[in-house]
């Protein structure tokens, strides 16, 4: 069998902060992460894995799989984990023929086919192979994650059973042949779920309270909740574990997190282990209705796009009646609190608001972290820890110079 092998390259640096905690590739995007959808698309798991160095312990423990180790022998399949993959991948790029490259249009490298005894000198001896230029995308820019969030869902559920569904009462179901509940899955009288933008897929366990309105494309994780009289426009994605409630638009929530009350979260990316308390409401348009920039790479950059709220990394909170303005970033393990307007920039590690941030110090968030792994009955483990201290000592420069990078 074929060894397929997944990378990082130097864009991973954009994807800050919600690629602290986790590589690029283990990023969602529409029904799985992008990872999953390569495997997905050649029909078998990873066998190893390249990551930045400091992540390596953890991801190791997460997965079982060789980190940053090549196999010694056999032809193995390189594969650059910001590829969006789909069935045609494995046409475009073949575990066969003789060992090459591929890269893109821009130089950028997709992939190769290579000898795993050449691998083994380090990733940049795949620049020796004879080189051939696909035009393949990758996912360029974090937000491109919510943007193109529904197409990926749409596209991906074709492989689904959709149009299995439990018997339900008092359920109004539009578009039937659309829409997927897994036999596990609970949905309470009164919920419309709406398949005629798109397909909608209830994973085992998933519970839709009474009165909730889903539009799809949609896809609910296992074990995740949709609370009474949430309003789920489309685009939208939330991984396993999750509590979610209000107004929600073209937002993917990763895991384990929660947004189950009142309020707005729209064009956003919440990590895993977030709460985002009442009321909290995130903008996602301008009032002059301009395009928005975000800071990534170090500086200010303009996504070209109308419409984009937030991205807010692994296990930061907000408090009741918390305002985010459009493009704000918040860090790992931060909390925010407060009736009026943050930094658009949180750094990690931050505790406050408007008023001032300051440093939220690491033996207290590895307390918190551990008491809200505890309730869901995962453990934060030694490896974690430190890694969520290289984040804490990483970004220091951040928040010492915070107030010169507010945009």
């Amino acid at each position: 069998m074929t060894q397929i092998i997944l990378f990082e390259d130097q864009a991973a640096a954009r994807f800050l902060p919600l690629a602290w905690t986790r590589p690029v590739f283990d990023l969602r995007c529409g029904l799985w992460t992008l990872c999953e959808a390569i495997e997905q698309s050649y029909g078998q798991k990873a066998s190893a894995l390249f990551v930045r160095d400091f992540l390596a312990e953890a991801v190791r423990e997460r997965t079982g799989l060789p980190v940053n180790r090549a196999p010694s022998e056999g032809m193995v399949l390189l594969l650059n984990g910001r590829l969006l993959a789909d069935a045609a991948l494995p046409e475009a790029l073949p575990a066969q023929g003789t060992p090459r490259r591929f890269v893109n249009e821009e130089g950028v490298l997709l992939g190769a086919w290579v000898d795993g005894s050449v691998l083994a000198q380090g990733l940049a001896a795949v620049e020796a192979l004879p080189t051939e230029v696909l035009s393949w995308p990758l996912v360029a820019w974090p937000w491109e994650l919510f943007q193109r969030n529904g197409e990926r869902i749409t596209s991906q559920a074709q492989g689904w059973p959709l149009g299995q569904q439990p018997d339900l009462v008092g359920v109004h179901l539009l578009s039937l042949s659309d829409i997927f509940i897994h036999p596990t899955a609970q949905v309470q009288p009164g919920v419309v779920l709406d398949a005629t933008g798109g397909p909608i897929l209830l994973e085992a366990g998933a519970l839709v309270m009474a009165n909730a309105v889903m539009q799809g494309p949609c896809y609910v994780g296992p074990k995740s909740t949709i609370k009474i009289g949430a309003k789920i426009y489309h685009g939208s994605t939330f991984g396993p574990h999750c509590k979610v409630g209000g107004e929600i638009e073209e937002t993917i929530i990763h895991g384990y997190s929660n947004k189950q009350h009142d309020g707005f979260l729209g064009h956003a990316y919440l990590g895993e282990w977030c709460n985002l308390g009442a009321d909290t409401n995130n903008s996602d348009l301008k009032n002059n209705y301009g395009s928005v920039s975000i800071w990534c790479e170090g500086d200010w950059r303009d996504t070209g796009s109308m419409f984009v709220g937030l991205l807010m990394g692994d296990h930061s909170k907000t408090g009741i009646n918390s305002m985010l303005n459009t493009g704000t970033v918040v860090g790992i393990s931060s909390n925010l609190f407060g009736g009026s307007l943050p930094p658009r920039l949180v750094p990690s590690f931050s505790w406050g608001g408007a008023d001032g941030l300051s440093e939220y110090r690491l033996d207290k968030a590895l307390e918190t972290a551990e008491k809200v792994m505890a309730r869901r009955k995962v453990v934060l483990s030694d490896a974690e820890r430190r890694l969520l201290t290289h984040i804490f000592d990483s970004t220091a420069a951040e928040r010492n110079n915070a107030q010169g990078t507010l945009g």
